[in-house]
């Protein structure tokens, strides 16, 4: 443990700075910098954002010992952790958007289907094949513990004392509010197809209507737009990096080919990881075209700011560690 530690040994300020520009890092104003890396965490700024700066090879490969570009300045690449928290805001924002419509939609129908009180912790209610078994007991788990937790005279939520006390029952769109996006994942995993089927209906219906677009939402496609969604949610949530963010788990993207006029990132037919711009196309299934061109004009807002910003690596750079295609807002319009 202490070997290990040792290869890491504590720097103060000072060191860090020296550290930085030993690599050819050119900084301004030291004080200034120190401040940014005290507040911000040297390796939160630095280990995340200094990709783009670094020297490459000619096979595109980070030169080791790892050296910046000649005159890379610490402020752009500062500009691109400021970016990159900008970008989180705005989709947390939309993608909380998203949480509430598909709380209140697998609610209603889950509800339909099965009126009777607490059904939501019948087996029953669910799938029964065996390949869903463990997801299904995971579901029932997370459900008891989230009731439990609810109505707890101690810690519990106001909303759900107040239902066990008045009718001595949660009903699920009642429950629901309490779940965290991955929970709601995975009890829509765990529903029957027939559930599934009207959930996937609700959001169809209503992506034809408010995008005049004859296309439809099919349950594989909501499924993975729900998936998706919930890993960008965590990452938005918990502050981590976002920018060069992609989803491990592979996905048939050429299954929303459909719905746009020309986006080239859903033109292969390979299974290819959700990156930042994927996600961000996604994202146009489940929300309303207002608010889906308010979060467009955020971004492009915030690429704005960091164009400005970038003296020695270009914004084109950034677009595409994020999946950005050149045109990218053409890329974004919705077939009818």
């Amino acid at each position: 443990m202490m070997n290990r530690l040792s290869k890491r040994p504590f720097k103060s300020l000072d060191d860090q700075i020296k550290v930085l520009e030993t690599r050819g890092l050119t900084i301004t104003d030291p004080d200034s910098t120190k401040e940014l890396l005290l507040n911000n965490n040297y390796y939160n700024v630095i280990n995340g954002y200094k990709d783009p700066f670094l020297k490459k090879d000619t096979l595109g490969q980070v030169v080791k010992p790892e050296v910046f570009i000649t005159n890379a300045l610490f402020d752009e690449l500062f500009s691109v952790y400021i970016m990159d928290s900008k970008l989180r805001s705005i989709l947390l924002e939309y993608l909380l958007l998203i949480e509430v419509k598909l709380k209140s939609i697998v609610a209603y129908e889950f509800a339909k289907y099965h009126s009777e009180p607490y059904a939501y912790l019948d087996i029953h209610s669910y799938r029964d094949d065996k390949k869903s078994f463990n997801l299904v007991l995971n579901n029932l788990n997370s459900l008891s513990r989230r009731l439990k937790n609810g109505s707890s005279s101690w810690n519990g939520l106001d909303y759900i004392k107040h239902y066990v006390k008045q009718y001595d029952h949660v009903p699920i769109w009642v429950l629901i509010n309490s779940m965290t996006f991955g929970e709601v994942q995975h009890f829509f995993d765990s529903l029957e197809d027939k559930v599934k089927q009207s959930i996937a209906k609700d959001f169809s219906l209503h992506f034809k209507k408010r995008w005049s677009s004859t296309q439809k939402i099919d349950i594989t496609e909501l499924k993975a737009t729900i998936q998706a969604a919930n890993f960008f949610r965590n990452k938005c949530a918990h502050d981590e990096r976002l920018y060069t963010f992609k989803v491990k788990s592979r996905l048939k993207l050429s299954l929303f080919n459909k719905f746009f006029i020309s986006n080239p990132i859903f033109s292969n037919t390979d299974n290819n990881k959700t990156d930042l711009f994927t996600m961000i196309s996604m994202m146009a299934l489940l929300l309303t075209p207002e608010h889906f061109e308010q979060m467009i004009s955020s971004i492009k807002l915030t690429f704005s700011d960091l164009e400005r910003a970038l003296v020695n690596v270009k914004l084109e750079a950034i677009l595409n560690l994020m999946g950005f295609p050149n045109n990218w807002e053409s890329s974004l319009q919705i077939q009818s």
